[in-house]
């Protein structure tokens, strides 16, 4: 898939590069500005191209955000030793700040929407909604039944600890094997992998433990803006469509104003495996915001 450069057709507002420093993450800008601002964020390891059918529709009449967070899909790496998930979320509040933006609708997939929540929590005077595309709070409750916090946070530095270290060819074969359980859609395979193989190693492990290590659920109760989580189904899943949705349920029960759609057919890239489905809750939600 080709490096998106986001252009409106209607509007002619050239994209402007939001970014802090030569490490910071990639922030594409298009659309019209002084509009209704639409932030798109990316999960593990995946470029912002993942969004590139909706920012550019969204272009034409909104001011659109896409994000690629540094050492992803070919990003730089950032250097030092600041949290991947709290630099991140820095610098794209601080841009968005930058670009004189509020009450905008955040979008995120994966590690993305958790990012997504960190984002409405730290800077409520920026968001007016978000969209979370198949992510939980606490990722280790869905990936490692019955642990702890304090348990997950201990497994998830071993587990990074192994990543970083791992040969590069067993890593990428490691991605080869567990790509399957990604996407339904299997023309869109390769992409996930190029992705991957794309970004950098270390940084990938750093962003999946501290995913698999964060419990964010106590601060659901302090988001403000409105939440819609859409929850990826498939009958191959290990565990039935009503546990899947009561899994949701509980870890996102903190919300004051949140909902859960479960999206069925469809494995963790719901955006590639039901478009439609997808499309009608961005709708929704850019609705919302307005």
């Amino acid at each position: 898939m080709r490096r998106i450069i986001l252009k409106s057709l209607i509007f002619a507002l050239l994209p402007v590069l939001l970014s802090i420093g030569a490490e910071a993450s990639t922030i594409e800008r298009s659309g019209k500005a002084g509009t209704h601002a639409i932030v798109f964020i990316p999960g593990l390891a995946s470029h912002g191209d993942l969004w590139e059918s909706w920012a550019k529709q969204y272009s034409v009449s909104n001011d659109v955000f896409v994000v690629t967070a540094s050492g992803f899909a070919g990003e730089p790496a950032r250097e030092g030793s600041e949290a991947f998930f709290q630099a991140t979320v820095n610098e794209i509040i601080s841009s968005l700040r930058t670009a004189k933006v509020a009450d905008v609708t955040l979008v995120g997939h994966s590690i993305g929407g958790l990012m997504s929540l960190m984002i409405a929590n730290e800077a409520p005077d920026l968001v007016r909604n978000v969209l979370v595309v198949d992510s939980l709070p606490f990722l280790a409750g869905l990936m490692m039944p019955g642990v702890s916090p304090e348990q997950a946070g201990q497994r998830a530095q071993y587990f990074a600890a192994q990543m970083k270290k791992m040969p590069r060819e067993m890593y990428l074969e490691q991605q080869k094997q567990g790509v399957g359980v990604q996407s339904k859609t299997v023309s869109f395979l390769p992409t996930v992998l190029e992705w991957g193989a794309a970004s950098d190693q270390a940084t990938v492990a750093t962003a999946f433990a501290e995913a698999l290590g964060t419990d964010y659920r106590s601060n659901l109760k302090s988001i403000t803006a409105q939440v819609t989580v859409l929850a990826a189904y498939d009958k191959q899943m290990p565990f039935g469509r009503e546990k899947n949705k009561a899994l949701y349920e509980t870890q996102y029960v903190g919300l004051q104003n949140g909902r859960i759609e479960i999206i069925d057919n469809s494995f963790h890239f719901i955006m590639i495996d039901q478009p439609e489905a997808f499309s009608k809750a961005l709708a929704a939600a850019v609705k919302e915001g307005m």
